[in-house]
Formats: C-alpha cells, structure tokens, sequence
C-alpha cells in the first residue's frame, strides 16, 4: 500500500494537518494538561482549580483562592515552562488566571 498520496504528502503528514487546524486538537491539548494538571501545577493548585481551558496558545486557569492566584501570577513563567516541557512542545504561550 503506498503511504503517499498523489501530491507527495504522506497520510501522517495529511493527519497532521488536519490536527493542528481543528478543534479536536485543542480539546486533546485540554484534555492532557487537565488530567495531568496536578503533577505540572503541584496538589494545593489543583485542589483550587475550578476550570482549565486552552485556547490559541492561551492557558486560562481558574482558580477559588485570591492569595493562590498571586502565587500562581508569581510563578506564571516556570509554570509555562514546565508545562511545555512536559507536554514536549511550545503549546503554551502564556497563561490568564482567573
């Protein structure tokens, strides 16, 4: 069976494609970060995380706790960083916390 289709692309790479342009990758990159969100954010942010939503880039953290939320505010940086290193990519951009 040939794995490239007449234009010379391969089906992963058509795959891939499609993936990075719909909304079924933005929910698996959701889906991800939350399953894992208290191994890359620590146990007491996870206990106080009501939501989690990515977006272009965007990670938008919502939180219960104000004095958490500077925390997490403090740390946004190393928290990106471990996010992405995590993930094995530069998915997240910034995060907004709410």
């Amino acid at each position: 069976m040939n794995r490239f289709l007449r234009d010379g692309k391969s089906i992963g790479g058509v795959w891939n494609d499609y993936m990075k342009n719909s909304k079924l990758n933005r929910k698996m990159i959701e889906h991800d970060i939350t399953v894992r969100w208290e191994e890359l954010a620590g146990s007491l942010v996870a206990r106080h995380t009501n939501h989690i939503n990515y977006y272009e880039n965007k990670l938008t953290i919502y939180l219960d706790s104000a004095s958490l939320k500077q925390e997490v505010l403090m740390r946004k940086d190393s928290l990106i960083e471990r996010i992405n290193t995590n993930l094995n990519s530069e998915l997240i951009k910034d995060i907004i916390i709410r």
